[in-house]
């Protein structure tokens, strides 16, 4: 504030938490900053200093913007029962008002205060903190270094409209330091996922998670219609049960030292496809379909259906032979009743259920007036396939209660009474002199529906644990790091403490380290057995606790695996 005023003014959060955020959310709040002072007459004048001193207008009619979200470009008066004053006597400065503008509320007290008193506001919008994208349950860090001990904390957040604003944990940190495995150890490992039981397109991806948990046995992933178990196959427990998670993320619990991720395809098509692909002779027009350049989907996509799940994989068989084609249902767009069944028509093709290898009934759509309003399946190239839809259905061909259904419903009317598994509207394409193309005797086209994990699949999978394997112990991997040391490295924690590290040692073993002259420095004694460690640190102190001197040394590892002498270099 510049100038001498007795009076106060105070920022009302309260009140813009109650009725500003509460109604209208955190954009109401502009963060703008704002100058202010009060007229010779006693009105206000507010200008907006983020935009180049604009001046705000006093509000002319009570604006309820916290209601539907509207900031107004102006600024209102109130009452101390936050009645608005919005004509221009009753909008002046009074003893108690409460000045609304940019998303903030302030409360005056006190005498008018004079023309050369100016306020300065200046707003401050909250800074995301993080990206907003959800709980996340794994991180991966990359580019550590061996030896380095790393410090790690995870804390949980939340923001509310209401105070306090910001919710957060506390903060318990872990330390872990990345280290070499012992030589001839082997990492626990997953393998070899089968699919033994079961068509459908899920994938199981077990991950190690925890490499000293691993146990080596073999793991079973059976499910229920809308869960999952895994099972020891070893041992037949049911070492997680009633899972839901099918997506595929990365929220999976971790077990066994596993974590175990299961995808679940969605409710959709998979693929589809015309063979030979060269005679393909018509295209989708794109209603918003998923498939076929947008010209098909499934069914309670369209008009609608009575199935949303359980489709099946299905082939148009088409065929010039009369004897070879089917009877469809018709429909008459434009019709009286639109939509309304007017008899049965053609299709040049039979509708088949591969798996079941069961013939299915089809509709089709006739176009009211239309060029091609024949009771036979024939889009042409023009006029938007002259909206011959087509609707392949689940039921078998010739089912007399179906039959009835079909001749008695409306296809738009009744579509949630259809059985329809797949919708298409398509136009056929152009040769390249301008006649449409056709289809030629033998065609088929085929739709592959996604198939989810259903009781009947069954994945299994191999683990194998930590595991020491001499034959594939190497001693020529042993390493001194760093080498040559240098005064002081990047893993030490402080300058009272020098260490080098020997890695890729075996399990067990007894290194010790000799001076050029033969003179024995230090023996270390390393055991890695429990965490198949194959690092060992050394002080840079020999065996009477003292700092060790500038020079090459020698070191000697001997183990039940064989011994390895080498040097290093230390440089103080």
């Amino acid at each position: 504030m510049a100038g001498e005023w007795t009076g106060t003014v105070n920022y009302e959060a309260s009140t813009v938490e109650g009725y500003i955020l509460a109604y209208g959310g955190t954009e109401l709040f502009t963060g703008h900053e704002y100058l202010l002072r009060v007229n010779s007459d006693s009105t206000f004048s507010i200008s907006d200093v983020t935009l180049g001193g604009i001046a705000l207008p006093l509000a002319t009619e009570a604006d309820y913007w916290y209601y539907d979200g509207d900031t107004p470009p102006s600024f209102e008066v109130f009452d101390s029962d936050m009645n608005s004053m919005v004509d221009s006597t009753g909008a002046k400065y009074f003893d108690g008002c409460y000045l609304y503008f940019g998303g903030m509320i302030l409360s005056f007290s006190g005498p008018v205060p004079s023309e050369d008193v100016i306020f300065r506001i200046v707003g401050n919008l909250e800074k995301p903190e993080g990206k907003n994208s959800g709980l996340k349950y794994t991180y991966v860090d990359s580019n550590l270094t061996n030896g380095v001990t790393y410090y790690y904390d995870v804390t949980a957040y939340d923001f509310q409209i209401t105070s306090p604003h910001s919710l957060e944990n506390g903060i318990e940190g872990i330390a872990v330091t990345p280290m070499s495995l012992a030589t001839g150890v082997l990492e626990a490992a997953v393998f070899d996922v089968r699919h033994t039981s079961g068509h459908s397109n899920g994938k199981v991806i077990p991950v190690v998670a925890d490499p000293d948990a691993v146990t080596g046995h073999t793991y079973q992933v059976t499910f229920t219609d809308s869960t999952w178990n895994l099972v020891d196959k070893n041992t037949g427990a049911v070492v997680l049960a009633d899972q839901t998670n099918q997506s595929g993320d990365e929220e999976y619990l971790v077990v066994d030292g596993l974590c175990v991720k299961v995808f679940s395809p969605p409710v959709g098509v998979n693929e589809i496809t015309y063979t030979p692909s060269d005679n393909m002779w018509f295209s989708g027009i794109n209603w918003g379909g998923s498939y076929l350049g947008g010209g098909m989907d499934l069914g309670c996509n369209f008009f609608g259906s009575s199935i949303n799940t359980g489709y099946i994989k299905v082939e148009l068989r088409f065929s010039t032979d009369p004897s070879k084609q089917q009877d469809a249902y018709v429909y008459l767009r434009r019709g009286t009743p639109s939509y309304g069944f007017v008899g049965m028509g053609k299709v040049p093709f039979t509708a088949w259920d591969v798996e079941n290898n069961r013939q299915i009934n089809v509709a089709f759509v006739e176009n009211n007036g239309s060029s091609t309003q024949d009771m036979v399946w024939n889009p042409p190239n023009v006029s938007l396939g002259e909206r011959e839809y087509l609707f392949i259905l689940n039921s078998d061909y010739g089912d007399a209660t179906w039959d009835a259904n079909y001749k008695s419903w409306n296809l738009y009317d009744d579509a949630d009474n259809f059985d329809v598994l797949y919708a298409m509207w398509v136009i056929a394409d152009s040769d390249p002199s301008g006649n449409a193309k056709t289809y030629q005797d033998g065609d088929v086209f085929t739709i592959t529906p996604n198939y989810p994990n259903t009781p009947q699949d069954v994945f299994e999978f191999d683990t194998r644990a930590r595991v020491f394997t001499e034959s594939v112990a190497n001693l020529d991997a042993i390493r001194v790091v760093p080498n040559p040391y240098l005064v002081r490295n990047r893993w030490e924690p402080s300058a009272d403490y020098s260490k080098l590290q020997f890695t890729h040692l075996p399990e067990k073993c007894t290194i010790r380290i000799y001076t050029l002259a033969g003179d024995l420095v230090q023996s270390i004694e390393h055991d890695g057995t429990q965490s198949h460690s194959g690092t060992e640190d050394w002080d840079l102190l020999n065996k009477d606790k003292q700092k060790v001197t500038s020079g090459i040394y020698i070191f000697h590892v001997e183990s039940a695996v064989g011994e390895k002498v080498g040097k290093f270099a230390i440089v103080r």
